[in-house]
């Protein structure tokens, strides 16, 4: 297939980087994690560190039962030449799984007006091509990071305009909101157990 080719001409790097972002739960998670540093107001650089490392390691523990037995290991050890033909094997039916079937067949009609012909009933039965099936799994992903950052934000706001308020009614205009609400949103989420529900509900959508 054409992509194959265009995999192919990759740095090695750059196909490993391309397995890591495009076909797994990273960027769920990365999403969901960057809304979350936001939330708390933690834009520093090390803690963005932090995030990304984190991320890693809960995109690892999520896609452990599909990469298992040693898979990931041999993806990357081999060629260049077969390694897309090994991921696709191996990573399909977690794509097909997960992937948006409304935004597929979306894509699909895109195709179609492009190719200024429909789909056969034969041609729709068969297996979606690879772009198309990662390109509506990660547009599926990012829609499901911003529903659960939502959720995660909507309690941090609150805190913000709550402290605001009370700021504004002392007269007190010297301080940050952010500066002042950041030690309570850090304890909000450190009472509720904030790392491990977010780790829960992050592997519960691939359930």
């Amino acid at each position: 297939m054409e992509y194959y080719h265009l995999y192919m001409d990759l740095p090695s790097f750059l196909t490993d980087l391309t397995l890591l972002l495009l076909m797994t739960c990273f960027v769920k998670v990365i999403t969901t994690m960057s809304i979350l540093r936001y939330g708390l107001g933690l834009h520093g650089i090390g803690f963005g560190t932090a995030v990304l490392a984190a991320s890693l390691g809960i995109s690892w523990f999520i896609m452990q039962p599909h990469l298992g037995d040693n898979k990931l290991e041999v993806i990357l050890s081999s060629p260049s030449v077969h390694r897309l033909e090994q991921v696709e094997s191996t990573l399909r039916p977690f794509l097909e799984k997960n992937a948006d079937t409304k935004v597929v067949q979306r894509l699909d009609r895109l195709q179609e007006r492009v190719a200024k012909e429909p789909q056969t009933e034969s041609v729709a039965e068969e297996q979606k091509p690879l772009p198309t099936l990662v390109l509506s799994f990660m547009l599926g992903e990012l829609k499901e990071a911003f529903s659960i950052g939502f959720i995660i934000a909507i309690p941090f706001l609150v805190l913000d305009l709550l402290v605001a308020n009370i700021l504004m009614t002392l007269g007190i205009t010297q301080l940050s909101v952010l500066f002042v609400s950041m030690p309570f949103k850090i304890l909000l989420f450190f009472v509720v157990d904030g790392w491990t529900l977010l780790t829960e509900k992050l592997f519960m959508t691939y359930v």
